[in-house]
């Protein structure tokens, strides 16, 4: 039987980092779509260190940032 990995450890783990100044990072599984936590584990993981989530942020451009850029009319 395999030993179980912690996901502190498991080199499927996904670390996302927070946004802004009082956000708080999070750990995911990319094998078990979701978050988890760092006692969690599984048998078929295997060991190695998290990597960090890529994460893009939503935003929506309005008419102007998207016909003269980010500045707008100076």
């Amino acid at each position: 039987m395999k030993d179980v990995v912690r996901c502190a450890h498991c080199s499927s783990a996904a670390l996302k980092p927070p946004f802004g100044f009082v956000g708080q990072s999070a750990l995911y599984c990319t094998e078990r779509a979701g978050k988890v936590d760092i006692d969690d584990g599984c048998t078929f993981g295997a060991s190695g260190e998290p990597r960090v989530a890529a994460d893009g942020c939503n935003i929506q451009l309005g008419d102007d940032a998207a016909k003269y850029g980010w500045m707008g009319r100076l």
